[in-house]
């Protein structure tokens, strides 16, 4: 995770570590469709130890996030209970799940479609955030979304290769939340 803030509590040397468990988790975000994934990271503890971290995912078709998360251990392992962390590094906070499991050798926990629920209803402070346009690359339409933490006036604007404006999307007043507009090519 060099691009990423984590705590460094979340380090961790796998190879210190036999046997691996991975958790296909899910995190719900209260009230977001979506939200900035690289300000957060996911991790496994054994006994205060983190034993495994991961990014965020998230799953386009779906409309939701994904952590594949691994937790290494050994065969003092076995049957130990696993807390799962999540920590946002925009707002420097650690949030704790509800959810435990117990550690078992080679086991896999979750499936893509049917994860295991790591935080229902996480609420996380929003942002003012700028995501992708979806889809992308497109012909003649994209739509743009983004997040406003707080009302206020909003300017979106295209700009060309060399820095030239091209178009304004949006020169308005928008309230809090979230909000996607269509550019049309």
């Amino acid at each position: 995770f060099p691009a990423r803030k984590k705590p460094s509590h979340y380090d961790v040397d796998h190879h210190q570590f036999e046997s691996n468990m991975i958790v296909v988790g899910s995190i719900d975000f209260e009230g977001m469709e979506w939200v900035d994934e690289d300000r957060f990271v996911v991790a496994s503890f054994i006994d205060g130890e983190c034993r495994g971290f991961a990014e965020l995912e998230y799953l386009g078709d779906l409309k939701e996030y994904r952590v594949y998360l691994p937790v290494h251990g050994d065969a003092l392992s076995q049957g130990k209970t696993i807390e799962f962390k999540l920590y946002d590094s925009q707002e420097d906070q650690e949030f704790v799940a509800e959810e435990t499991e117990s550690f078992a050798v080679d086991k896999i926990l979750g499936k893509v479609m049917e994860p295991f629920v790591l935080f229902r209803k996480l609420n996380v402070k929003s942002s003012f955030l700028l995501g992708q346009n979806q889809p992308n690359p497109y012909e003649s339409t994209t739509t743009i979304p983004f997040v406003l933490p707080k009302e206020g006036h909003v300017q979106l604007a295209v700009y060309d290769q060399v820095g030239r404006r091209v178009r304004v999307l949006i020169d308005e007043y928008k309230p809090a939340g979230e909000h996607k507009i269509t550019f049309k090519a």
